[in-house]
């Protein structure tokens, strides 16, 4: 829940624009921490909804067991996007020269 209010209340490009001259690696690493806690959580409710257990035994190991596939085929799905998401980078030719300016973003003050 804390990730999900952060992630609506402060967007990634105030993140990186904040702690970016400073913390470079830090901010990224924040970024995308606070991006796919909420993303593989909800891939993991969509997968929930269609993986049904066996109703045999419901007891701990099976619930144990049933989790673990959920979670995974959700590594699984995630892991498979982050190809998809490296080599789109890769084509666009990401990190193939020294980046001048990634960011056009503005602070300013919240009118109450």
């Amino acid at each position: 829940m804390v990730f999900t209010s952060y992630n609506k209340s402060v967007s990634y490009q105030d993140m990186l624009y904040i702690f970016s001259k400073k913390l470079p690696v830090v901010s990224m690493i924040i970024v995308m921490a606070l991006r796919f806690v909420p993303l593989i959580t909800n891939r993991a409710r969509e997968i929930g909804k269609i993986h049904k257990p066996s109703l045999k035994d419901d007891s701990f190991i099976n619930k144990a067991k049933s989790k673990g596939k959920v979670m995974g085929i959700t590594v699984a799905w995630s892991l498979e996007e982050s190809m998809f998401t490296a080599k789109s980078m890769k084509s666009c030719g990401y990190g193939s020269s020294k980046r001048t300016c990634y960011l056009s973003y503005k602070l300013s003050q919240i009118m109450l």
